[in-house]
């Protein structure tokens, strides 16, 4: 690849970028120019204050204290680079490697165009400035050993944009298939939410730690005082006496407070510097103060780790593209036995009849729960449930559950219960938005409307109590809850669920929404179908009136009567499943009546979407 070529397509790039910023309109002009000076004059004055900034902190602290400072550093730009992959993701490259292939240049040419073009981002833009100040800074304030970090940052920047490039590369192959596209946003949705929660469940497990240390001195000085006053009001100790000693308790206790937070300080230094050099996300911070202290050999072993890392996720990236754009990833066709019997089987499951339900209710049921599985857009909906499980169960990991008095804990239950229902609302609320053009089966079928709702009420039953079923299990575990509100809070999830399908039902029916293919984008909305989709939302909390009525009962009773050996929560509970069955089953025929007069209208809705 040529000079002449590395021009034309830097002048291509800029050809297109340029006709894309007048074809925006001249409001959309004035904004990113806007935008564009304001960056520009950020990135200058960012340069500006870290060597400012830098020369005036880092000569005030200890050399072994820029490791948090390049920490915050990197944590910042890691947040901020990860969203824009996340962006980058869901959207296609304006100059993309497809587009450079048509171009007279070598794959190998167009391979590394590709990933230059990549660092062109407005997060680099913001943090380089700021890491070359501090870099210069900590080069003035502790020699030329420092000049090592510049070697550092730039061996970070390759490892990091290596390593984002090689993963893009792989989920944009993934993402070809339009069915693996969503779940591919799904799951990389989920996986950052998650990582985003480790510091916040490393936080809430400390807390209770440093709250039990500085507790204890607080105990045996509040018990020091206690005998000092008892001695002066028997008269075993005069006023002089007291007040000598009451100030050598207090001076005991900061003596001893100022060396715990010694100790804790002296703990987390050597814990974050472990960290760092265990993770080679951190091996900037920790060779820029390995180097501050005037270690030579440290700081470069961790320049030629990060380089060794970028140029082996750049081989790897490299050869991945090379194999898909030769054709070598393609494997011969082979016929596969296995596979037919797998899809005998999958036709054998949606032939099966369910328990106490007829033929056509059982096709339906089961032909909606194998769609919910298999749908991206599904998947992207249960995240709710997901993410709420795992931010509140790290909550209950890390948190001091013993100390919950013993009448809360079953309420904790309840309120796991009604979490879970708020997370699958999303989904119950839009019964037929994956139907989409599908929709005209039902419209078609010769069966009574009522038992396609019923149909698709039992397919998401399974989905919901299961992970309700999970999540009241981890809470009984954590909390040690008693057997049989445990027992009645798996019961309570029927009657929960039994209760909210009539709302859900109706709201599907009244307020459908119609969604685009891969994604949980709404096609077609309006003020009145959002206000309805809020309205049910909202609604949830009501399903629980039977659990709360039924365990209130029993608190009240083993309060007034002490019955606490009488299990009244389960009893009343077996009493309510019942009911909410009835319930359930007038309430179907009622909306089964309705789902006929607006069938047409609802079909008209979730057939528009988008491809």
């Amino acid at each position: 690849m040529s000079f002449q070529h590395i021009n034309a397509i830097i002048r291509m790039r800029w050809q297109m970028a340029r006709n894309q910023f007048f074809k925006s309109g001249k409001a959309n002009q004035i904004i990113s120019a806007i935008l564009l000076v304001i960056a520009v004059l950020t990135s200058v004055g960012s340069l500006v204050f870290a060597i400012g900034w830098g020369n005036f902190f880092l000569a005030r602290v200890k050399p072994s204290y820029i490791i948090y400072v390049w920490d915050v550093l990197v944590a910042i730009f890691l947040f901020g680079w990860s969203i824009t992959l996340m962006i980058e993701i869901q959207r296609t490259e304006m100059l993309s490697l497809k587009n450079l292939l048509h171009l007279p240049i070598s794959l190998r040419g167009a391979f590394f165009l590709n990933y230059t073009s990549s660092l062109v981002n407005f997060v680099l833009m913001l943090f380089l400035p700021v890491a070359i100040g501090l870099c210069i800074a900590s080069a003035a304030c502790y020699g030329t050993a420092s000049m090592v970090t510049f070697a550092l940052l730039a061996s970070f920047v390759l490892m990091v944009s290596a390593v984002t490039y090689q993963l893009r590369g792989w989920l944009a192959r993934l993402m070809e298939n339009k069915r693996t596209r969503g779940t591919v946003i799904s799951m990389t949705v989920l996986v950052f939410v998650l990582l985003f929660q480790i510091p916040n469940i490393i936080n809430l497990s400390s807390i209770g730690r440093r709250g039990d240390d500085t507790q204890a001195l607080r105990e045996v000085r509040n018990q020091l005082r206690t005998e000092l006053s008892r001695q002066l009001k028997e008269s075993e100790i005069d006023v002089a006496e007291y007040k000598r000693r009451s100030e050598k308790v207090l001076s005991d206790y900061e003596q001893k407070r100022q060396m715990l937070r010694d100790a804790k300080a002296a703990s987390f230094q050597r814990t974050v510097s472990l960290a760092n050099a265990c993770l080679p996300i951190g091996w900037l911070p920790y060779g820029a103060s390995a180097a501050a202290r005037g270690s030579i050999l440290t700081p470069w072993m961790c320049v030629f780790g990060m380089t060794s890392i970028g140029m082996v996720s750049l081989t790897l990236a490299h050869r991945s593209t090379i194999r898909t754009y030769t054709g070598n990833d393609n494997k011969e066709y082979r016929p596969r036995t296995k596979g037919n019997s797998k899809t005998s089987n999958h036709s054998k499951m949606l032939e099966r009849t369910l328990p106490l339900l007829s033929d056509q209710q059982s096709a339906i049921a089961l032909a909606t729960f194998r769609c919910t599985l298999r749908a991206p857009e599904a998947k992207m909906a249960l995240l709710t449930p997901v993410i709420f499980a795992g931010i509140f169960g790290s909550m209950m990991l890390t948190g001091n559950m013993s100390k919950l008095p013993a009448i809360a804990r079953p309420w904790l239950g309840i309120g796991v219960l009604g979490m879970s229902v708020f997370g699958m609302s999303q989904l119950m609320l839009n019964v037929f938005g994956l139907d989409r053009q599908g929709f005209r089966a039902y419209v078609l079928m010769p069966v009574a409307r009522r038992d396609i709702l019923l149909g698709k009420n039992i397919a998401t039953l399974p989905i919901a109590a299961t992970l309700s079923g999970l999540l009241i299990g981890f809470a009984a575990f954590m909390l040690g809850m008693n057997i049989m509100h445990v027992v009645a809070s798996f019961i309570q999830i029927m009657i929960v669920f039994f209760l909210y399908f009539p709302i859900s039902n109706y709201t599907s029916i009244v307020a459908p929404i119609g969604m685009g293919i891969g994604t949980m984008k709404p096609v077609s909305m309006n003020f009145r179908i959002i206000v309805t989709q809020m309205l049910a939302m909202l609604l949830s909390p009501i399903t629980l009136l039977p659990a709360v009525i039924a365990l209130a009962c029993e608190q009240i009773a083993s309060f007034l009567f002490e019955t606490s050996w009488v299990p009244i929560y389960l009893l009343i509970t077996l009493i309510e499943l019942p009911v909410a069955i009835w319930f359930y089953r007038k309430m179907l025929r009622i909306q089964g009546t309705l789902l006929q007069d607006r069938e047409q209208k609802i079909l008209d809705v979730i057939s528009k979407v988008c491809d």
